[in-house]
């Protein structure tokens, strides 16, 4: 049986409630999951509250429990036996609007009475962009004379001072940027030699960044000059 757990921030509320029925569940075969989270930069910002969210694997809902964000950690309910996703999100209000989610990590619980551990680093005010990249005609790396990376320039939408430029080596064929905060950009990807000058250049793609901690995966294709 499914079943939503709250901590302290919603169980009083709650209580005034007329008609409140909380459920437990009597099979013993079950684990439980401690989940711990540390915020990256600064507190929990706009967040209060924080949902550990652990989906078993072959369902379409995850189990979920509710704690302060200042909490720091909670426990999840009794969960049965098996492989879960497991994630934490911090939204503002319980069911409110994301702030941050947290990535997510694989947990199998296979034994009854078993403890499972799960901690996550989460960036509240910041994502990152993780691009991709391939050649039009057949070119690779080796085909531009000189070249020594490829850059990822991300310029806020209506603010050109705002611009996040992040250089891997080409033959990576893809990098994870720096952490850029919140907000709309136009990226910008060039395969460049030494001196930073573009040998090739893909179309710019215009990305947001909806929530902290959020990873945003796209592809693009260079085409030299």
């Amino acid at each position: 049986m499914k079943k939503l757990v709250m901590s302290a921030l919603a169980l009083g509320a709650m209580s005034q409630a007329a008609g409140c029925i909380f459920v437990t569940d009597d099979d013993d075969d079950t684990g439980t999951i401690d989940v711990g989270w540390v915020l990256a930069d600064g507190g929990c910002g706009d967040a209060d509250t924080a949902t550990i969210n652990a989906l078993l694997d072959g369902d379409s809902t995850p189990y979920k429990d509710i704690y302060n964000c200042t909490d720091g950690s909670g426990l999840t309910q009794d969960l049965p036996l098996g492989s879960y996703l497991v994630w934490v999100d911090m939204t503002n209000g319980s069911g409110g609007a994301l702030v941050a989610q947290s990535e997510s990590v694989e947990i199998d619980i296979d034994t009854a009475g078993q403890l499972a551990i799960a901690d996550f680093a989460i960036n509240m005010s910041n994502g990152y962009f993780d691009v991709g990249w391939s050649f039009s005609g057949g070119d690779t790396c080796a085909s531009f004379a000189g070249e020594d990376g490829v850059s990822v320039l991300s310029t806020e939408v209506g603010n050109p001072a705002g611009a996040y430029d992040d250089v891997f080596d080409c033959e990576d064929t893809f990098g994870v940027t720096a952490e850029i905060p919140v907000g709309d950009y136009t990226v910008s990807v060039a395969i460049i030699n030494g001196n930073g000058a573009a040998l090739g250049e893909a179309p710019d793609e215009t990305v947001s960044i909806d929530h902290g901690n959020e990873f945003v995966q796209f592809d693009v294709v260079i085409a030299g000059f």
